[in-house]
């Protein structure tokens, strides 16, 4: 099977921020609040949209604003329950930090990295690129080790980095918290597949399929998959699975699919044909 291991972490890794942001919209807050944290909370909600406005200098210095208040209203406060909604929103900060420090280094060498798939060559970023993300996401896990979606995105920072071992292992505990959790069954197919243990790959993208049928990154996976293995010497129900999972993929890509994912997985299914 030969592939460019850049394809799958432009296909998992831009998905996985892009789902991230989506999943940290409702974050857990309580109903009562004080004006402390209500000022607190804008200034989060301001920087979330600067952020997704594409202005992360500004968004990420006023979620880092926002962290810091927090944490000397912590040290002030002798409240219980004031306290709990001070941590809350403490791990919600760090989160949307984590997030979009991540998503800033993506969209910065972007273009870098299509240059590398196009060219045939792998992509590495800079050194120290990703430190700063990844430090928020082991802070928000060692407040909150059950948080799913945070050794997820750790282990996004462990592909970038070719520490593959180490995304496995974050990818297995996120799905430890969340059985279904299908994005990172599908993140999980893709790390074993950037170790070389492709069964054990295409057994995760089709628990991950099985987890969400709506999940188009895992069709492709599973088609790509079938398409590459044995290709000389393709046996037809191979070539049946190939085609069902890459057509479902172009299905469910339509509205807002990635073009160059969608025009390759129509150019495999024409040679199936």
């Amino acid at each position: 099977m030969k592939k460019n291991n850049s394809d799958f972490l432009i296909r998992g890794g831009i998905a996985a921020v892009i789902i991230a942001v989506i999943l940290y919209v409702a974050i857990n807050r309580t109903t009562q609040k004080n004006n402390s944290t209500i000022t607190i909370e804008k200034t989060i909600n301001s920087g979330v949209i600067n952020c997704k406005k594409g202005n992360y200098k500004k968004g990420i210095k006023e979620i880092k604003e926002s962290l810091s208040l927090v944490r000397r209203k912590l040290n002030l406060t002798k409240d219980k329950k004031l306290t709990q909604k001070y941590k809350d929103i403490e791990l919600e900060a760090i989160l949307w930090k984590g997030v979009f420090l991540l998503k800033q280094v993506q969209e910065k060498y972007s273009q870098a990295r299509r240059d590398a798939v196009l060219n045939n060559q792998s992509f590495k970023l800079p050194e120290g690129e990703l430190d700063e993300a990844e430090q928020a996401f082991k802070d928000v896990i060692k407040i909150r080790p059950s948080r799913a979606e945070a050794h997820r995105l750790l282990a996004y920072i462990y592909r970038e980095k070719g520490q593959y071992l180490k995304a496995i292992s974050e990818l297995e505990k996120a799905i430890a918290q969340r059985v279904n959790f299908s994005e990172a069954l599908n993140d999980l197919g893709e790390a074993y597949y950037m170790t070389k243990q492709y069964k054990r790959a295409l057994e995760y993208y089709e628990k991950a399929v099985i987890a969400n049928n709506k999940l188009a990154s895992a069709h492709l996976n599973i088609g790509m998959y079938y398409f590459y293995e044995n290709k000389e010497s393709r046996r037809e129900k191979d070539t049946n699975k190939a085609i069902k999972h890459l057509s479902k993929f172009i299905e469910l890509s339509k509205k807002n699919g990635n073009r160059e994912d969608i025009t390759e997985a129509k150019e495999m299914l024409a040679a199936l044909k």
